[in-house]
């Protein structure tokens, strides 16, 4: 419901070479740092929601439960891999991160374009509980995009954070607060690492 109009509307504006250099395999450092970036957000993001959670109950807020994915056969994680982390992974780049922030660029430059996008992706999740990790991913999705002018990269990461997620979820455990800590920590160095990355040529 979402990739193909995405890839229809990026096709129709950018076209079919701009996509295919932007779909580019990235080199294994940059790769490799985008994995163990949304893998130690699961965490991190954990932690995160956890404190906005406790400000929202501060105000009367009642958070709904969410229903989450909990493969348990080798079959069901095949089916949530490609329902619930590569299918998504490809369909929400394509828009947020390949033609709207693009869009917002052209119109309000890098920093604007970044956080507008990062805003509306938070948004359309339609998820208040979720909302803070959300926008944090939709941050370092917008910045990876703009550094290294490529859509594999925020699409790697959007695959891996959703799937762990899903990995987590499944195993029905409780990170501790350390484990969540220590995550945090790991992300902020791996982002800030990652995102150095020289700016490209701008289109």
């Amino acid at each position: 419901m979402l990739g193909v109009p995405a890839l229809i509307l990026y096709l129709s504006i950018y076209g079919k070479e701009d996509l295919r250099s932007r779909m580019a395999l990235p080199d294994s450092y940059s790769a490799g740092l985008a994995m163990l970036s949304a893998v130690s957000f699961t965490m991190a993001g954990s932690l995160l929601v956890a404190f906005w959670l406790a400000f929202l109950t501060s105000f009367g807020f009642v958070p709904s439960i969410p229903t989450f994915i909990s493969p348990q056969t080798p079959i069901q994680y095949v089916l949530a891999f490609l329902l619930a982390a590569l299918i998504p992974a490809v369909s929400e780049e394509l828009l947020f991160r390949g033609v709207l922030l693009r869009l917002l660029q052209k119109a309000r430059g890098d920093r604007m374009a970044v956080y507008g996008s990062a805003f509306l992706f938070a948004l359309l999740h339609f998820s208040l509980e979720g909302f803070p990790a959300l926008f944090v991913i939709g941050i370092v999705l917008g910045w990876a995009a703009v550094r290294y002018q490529n859509l594999m990269l925020p699409m790697l990461f959007h695959m891996v954070y959703n799937m762990a997620a899903v990995t987590i979820n499944a195993s029905e455990t409780v990170p501790s607060i350390t484990i969540m800590m220590l995550s945090t920590a790991i992300f902020t160095i791996t982002v800030r690492v990652w995102l150095r990355g020289e700016d490209k040529e701008r289109t």
